[in-house]
């Protein structure tokens, strides 16, 4: 199977890797260039450890 590689999906993989290495949301939306958030968090997921240690850390 051959996928093909273009420009949109290096930028949603770069934002995503840069989430996952702790990037703070408001400087992955500077460096984006996005003017909304709702923009940026469009192209990543936060992982599912940090979901749980976000509420973990809310809860305590």
């Amino acid at each position: 199977i051959q996928k093909r590689v273009y420009p949109h999906l290096l930028r949603h993989t770069v934002a995503q890797r840069l989430a996952d290495q702790g990037m703070r949301e408001e400087l992955l939306q500077q460096f984006l260039g996005h003017e909304a958030p709702e923009t940026t968090q469009r192209y990543y997921e936060p992982r599912r450890t940090d979901v749980k240690e976000a509420f973990e850390d809310a809860m305590s």
